[in-house]
């Protein structure tokens, strides 16, 4: 994805990138290709926490805060 499409719904997302590309792309299919190259990456390299995070997690577990 890119971070023009960061916090827009899946509809949207499809939306920018058929008009991005046209509709001679399967989105289902770029969906698909896109969380195995992004997988693929991960098992390779795996992810870093940024410092903070944890303790940040803690707190709004302390606040009630849901996150999913």
């Amino acid at each position: 994805m890119c971070k023009q499409t960061i916090g827009i719904d899946i509809k949207g997302v499809e939306q920018f990138y058929s008009g991005k590309y046209g509709n001679n792309i399967s989105f289902s299919d770029f969906i698909d290709e896109y969380d195995q190259t992004f997988k693929r990456i991960l098992d390779k390299e795996g992810l870093t926490i940024k410092s903070g995070v944890a303790e940040w997690l803690d707190y709004l577990d302390k606040k009630g805060v849901y996150v999913k």
